[in-house]
Formats: structure tokens, sequence, C-alpha cells
């Protein structure tokens, strides 16, 4: 009877130490989950663009907004010295439209700079630069097909420059569903129209764009 006794606390002994072995790993679990959700790119302030997470596409933490929201783009337009200039000191008229210039301005002062929209040499548009508005509930993924990576003014730094000329800052969104990335990724792959989409960071549902179409500017990415 003494022995069936020590058998039965040992047996509730195993029992309450296996659960508190699956209680224990159930947190590690859980903390493991809360690390690498701190890490994963949707919630990370990355400033450019980096590769790899979608196939054929450049992934922004932005949503190039038209708006005065926080995921609305900050710009300037930069000025050159004006031979019609007077004054001490005076205000300049004439724009910076070089593409090549507005790299290398974009290039030296890269902390405050991650695009311009200068890639089309000429006309008459005001070129602007600034940086990309950061948005911690949306992420938008931009088509590689639609433009190229080109080489800026300095060799550390490289431009995603698109492919046709008219195109802003602004990425226009006309359709959307409460689907996951993957698939917003297929209708965006099937349609001609769409240049990027916009995700909400918790993959609940996302939105087709096309880049705003303004005469003769052309729109360049920093990546690096």
């Amino acid at each position: 009877m003494q022995r069936q006794g020590i058998e039965f606390g040992l047996d509730c002994d195993l029992r309450r130490d296996w659960k508190v072995f699956n209680l224990l790993m159930m947190i590690l679990v859980a903390l493991l989950s809360v690390s690498a959700s701190l890490n994963h790119p949707f919630v990370s302030s990355q400033k450019n663009a980096y590769h790899g997470k979608v196939d054929g596409y450049l992934m922004f933490q932005t949503g190039f907004e038209d708006t005065t929201s926080s995921g609305a783009p900050n710009y300037y337009y930069p000025f050159a010295p004006d031979t019609k200039g007077i004054g001490h000191p005076y205000s300049s008229n004439q724009p910076i439209t070089d593409a090549k210039v507005l790299t290398m301005l974009c290039d030296a002062y890269s902390s405050a700079c991650q695009w311009h929209n200068g890639g089309a040499n000429g006309g008459e548009s005001i070129r602007a630069m600034g940086m990309l508005g950061y948005n911690s509930t949306t992420v938008a993924y931009v088509k590689k097909s639609i433009g190229t990576i080109t080489n800026g003014s300095m060799s550390s730094s490289t431009y995603f420059l698109l492919g046709r000329s008219g195109t802003n800052i602004f990425c226009h969104r006309y359709v959307g569903w409460p689907l996951p990335t993957s698939l917003i990724k297929q209708q965006c792959d099937s349609d001609e129209k769409c240049d990027a989409f916009i995700m909400r960071v918790d993959d609940s549902y996302g939105e087709l764009c096309t880049f705003s179409e303004e005469s003769d500017l052309r729109l360049q990415l920093k990546l690096v």
C-alpha cells in the first residue's frame, strides 16, 4: 500500500512537471514570436528600398499618398543661381531641371533625400526632391518591371528610374480588396495599369496604384 502511494505521488509529480515544462515552452515560443515581429520588415523603419521580400517588387515603408498624412512624401523645389536675379540676397526663379545635378544633390545630402522627379531632362516643370513619408501602417511594393536600376553620382549610390516619362512621386490608388499580399501581388502582376500595390502591415487589405503622370517629370527612387 505504501509503495502504491509512493508510485502515485511520483506519477503526480511527473504530470505536474510536464505541465510546467509545457507552460515554459509556450512562454518561450511567445517571446520568440515577439522578437521576430520586432525585426519584421513590416514594422522596421527602413529609409530606402530593400530586395527579396516579394519577387519582382521593391519594398518601401510608405504609402506614396498625395495628401498631408504621415505617409505623404516630403519635398522642396531646388533652385539654381538666376541670371535675372537682383538683390542682396535675391530669390531665384531658375529651377534646377538637370537630372544629373539633382542626383548629385540627392547623393550629397542623402540623409535628407530619398527621391527626385528630374529623371527626364528638359521641359519647364519645376522638379522636386525630398524624403518618403514613413508610414507605420502601410507598406508599398513597386514593380521592378516598370523601371531600371541605375547608378547615382557616387559609386555607392543606386536609383530606381521609372521607365516612362511624366511620372511623379504620388501613386494613385484605384482599386483594393481585403486580401493578403500574395493575392494582391497576383492582381498587380496581371494589371498593366498597376505600377505598385499598397498593403496594410497586418496583411489584411491591399490596393493597386499607378504613379501620377505630370508632363515632363520622371521619378527616381533612391535605393542606396
